[in-house]
């Protein structure tokens, strides 16, 4: 069937994404989803390819980003909301690809309100791709929190997201545990007193060789970011500038725009 087609063919480009590939042929697989869907004059998968393509366009930098609608939705409360099942993936879509681009622009309470109501819009997906990007991203916001804040309450968040991310990786497979193991870097970074001691590099650099391997070019690059923002805040100029450089360059190949 068309429609069935259509879901796994955009299932696949997701899947894609999360796995490191450029966004530029990402992007443009997307346009044939799109350019099918308008040839068959079928709306009704036209909500998860509309907002892929906006993640894709917006994060290489073809067009701007909208903060006045993602941060009016990141405040939007969908608990108390009477939703359309028939958008229900779209909605979806729009809030995790939402989530996505903020966290690469460190909006974090943005980024965290989306969150929330993707969790809420998720809570019936049994899937390992929507478990993990659930507890994923908790696990970053909450260790982002905890920096900013200094709330010990993200603590128990880090720590639970890390425990359910390797169960999930052992029941359902290793393409990510490059993510837990940039959490376990995350957790030592805000956790160790030591701040510039080696352990904690050593994590860092542990998750950028399991990311490199893996083939997950925007989680190199985030590896690097982090790792050089962490230095950067305790004084280690010389070593937050060649995370910076790595990470630049990352997010080059992976085609997307330079914050800097």
């Amino acid at each position: 069937d068309f429609g069935i087609g259509i879901i796994n063919y955009q299932g696949a480009i997701l899947m894609g994404y999360q796995r490191g590939l450029e966004l530029g042929p990402l992007n443009k697989a997307n346009d044939i989803v799109l350019d099918q869907l308008e040839s068959y004059k079928v709306d009704a998968f036209r909500g998860m390819a509309d907002t892929m393509r906006v993640l894709f366009r917006t994060l290489s930098g073809e067009e701007p980003i909208d903060w006045e609608l993602l941060d009016k939705a990141s405040r939007r409360d969908v608990t108390k909301e009477t939703l359309d099942p028939s958008k229900l993936l779209a909605d979806c879509m729009f809030f995790i690809t939402s989530v996505e681009v903020a966290l690469y622009h460190r909006r974090y309470e943005i980024g965290e309100g989306l969150l929330r109501n993707y969790i809420f819009l998720t809570g019936e997906d049994p899937s390992a791709i929507t478990r993990f990007l659930r507890t994923y991203n908790v696990g970053i916001f909450a260790a982002s929190n905890y920096r900013e804040t200094g709330n010990r309450h993200c603590l128990p968040r880090l720590r639970k997201a890390i425990k359910q991310l390797r169960h999930i990786i052992k029941t359902r497979g290793r393409i990510w545990a490059h993510r837990t193991l940039l959490l376990e870097a995350e957790q030592l970074s805000i956790t160790m007193k030591n701040k510039l001691h080696s352990g904690i590099q050593h994590a860092y650099n542990i998750a950028i060789i399991a990311a490199t391997k893996a083939g997950c070019i925007q989680d190199v690059a985030l590896a690097n970011e982090l790792a050089g923002e962490h230095y950067a805040r305790h004084g280690c100029k010389a070593m937050a500038g060649s995370y910076f450089v790595h990470a630049v360059d990352y997010y080059k190949a992976w085609c997307c725009k330079s914050k800097v």
